[in-house]
């Protein structure tokens, strides 16, 4: 029996009929102004390929991949407040619904360790998805809330996991220097630290 098969408008690549998210891109493609379904068969054409594909080809110039060194450059220099970037960021590139509003629980004591492992959860049918090992769910949970020298740990295999997900997806070359946004975010959170440094000095200095 041959598979019914669409084109995704977004990455260009064939994905089964019935779906609604992009295997390739993890893009929901439920959108009806790109396809339009042929007479008589069931593929797909696109009506606006050439922007399509322009778009698809600038936002993915390199992978998703994150590598490790820079994950935990990142979270050094925000101390630690990269991780409500990082948990956004995963939850959105995975499909899952309302990401802003999910990583707004994250933030929220309690409801964060629901946050958590619904991510961690998702992200792993992601990865088994394509056929690779992936990580184990509750012990990268339990590891991250409830033996805290082992957090990041735990996120940096999460990480690596992804990781892999995406080289075998994508195949496009890896960033990794830091975005602007990132060398920004740095330089301001630094800047911020410092200042409140020097009023923790200033405040003791007084009485001493």
């Amino acid at each position: 029996m041959v598979m019914k098969t669409k084109i995704c408008p977004l990455c260009g690549n064939e994905i089964p009929l019935k779906e609604n998210i992009c295997r390739y891109c993890l893009k929901d493609i439920t959108e009806g102004e790109y396809l339009t379904k042929n007479c008589g068969t069931y593929s797909y054409q696109l009506k606006k390929l050439p922007s399509a594909m322009n778009s698809a080809q600038a936002n993915y110039t390199y992978s998703n991949v994150l590598p490790i060194r820079r994950w935990l450059a990142l979270m050094i220099f925000t101390l630690g407040l990269y991780r409500y970037y990082w948990f956004y960021k995963n939850s959105k590139l995975i499909g899952q619904k309302h990401p802003v509003l999910r990583t707004i629980g994250f933030i929220i004591p309690i409801v964060n360790w629901f946050m958590y492992y619904l991510l961690l959860r998702d992200m792993k049918k992601v990865i088994k998805s394509e056929g690779l090992e992936s990580f184990n769910v509750p012990l990268n949970f339990l590891l991250y809330f409830f033996v805290p020298i082992f957090n990041y740990w735990s996120m940096i295999n999460v990480q690596e996991n992804m990781n892999e997900f995406w080289r075998k997806v994508q195949g496009l070359k890896e960033r990794r220097e830091f975005t602007n946004t990132e060398k920004v975010a740095i330089v301001v959170l630094s800047l911020i630290y410092l200042l409140l440094f020097i009023c923790v000095i200033n405040l003791l200095m007084m009485f001493i």
